[in-house]
């Protein structure tokens, strides 16, 4: 909030398509409802990033940039938990508009991490969410809590963005 932020609440229930389909990553492991009332409904939330790109579709008329984040629960497939998944509450940022860059989005991330005495780094990755050479994962003593980076033009098109958009999503239970 700080930083120029606004705080967005979304269900932690979500649609296979969002969290797999519309951010062009279809082999994300997701768990899914095995008898689900609606499609939309269909599976618990593995990122909170679509969350975001659904807003931002929403207010791609406002004035830019925007700054919205989400701090809310996922759940990951994990086979050495009960049940065989994990709940995880990590925190997603995201800006949009003609600056939003990986430069501009890890200065927040360094606010943050600054805030919480983080030291982190970051190790490039390729994603099929993001622009290649512009993701990697945020790192804290060499294990990978989250991903920052530049959404692919093909992800915008699929929420119908027209502007630039980065994003960093982490862990917050780093400690644990």
């Amino acid at each position: 909030v700080g930083c120029g932020f606004q705080e967005i609440f979304s269900a932690i229930l979500g649609s296979r398509e969002e969290q797999t389909t519309q951010m062009c990553n279809p082999d994300a492991k997701i768990v899914e409802i095995s008898n689900p009332m609606s499609e939309y409904y269909s599976c618990v939330r593995a990122s909170l990033l679509p969350g975001l790109l659904r807003v931002e579709n929403t207010s791609r008329r406002a004035k830019y940039p925007h700054r919205t984040f989400e701090v809310g629960d996922v759940s990951v497939i994990d086979p050495e938990h009960n049940y065989g998944t994990r709940t995880d509450i990590l925190l997603c940022a995201l800006e949009s508009g003609e600056d939003a860059n990986l430069s501009n989005i890890q200065s927040y991330l360094e606010a943050l991490a600054y805030h919480l005495h983080i030291d982190y780094t970051l190790r490039p990755i390729d994603h099929p969410s993001f622009l290649s050479g512009r993701a990697g994962e945020i790192c804290v003593n060499d294990k990978a809590y989250g991903l920052i980076g530049e959404i692919h033009p093909a992800v915008l098109d699929n929420w119908g963005i027209a502007a630039p958009t980065s994003i960093f999503e982490i862990n917050i239970n780093i400690a644990e």
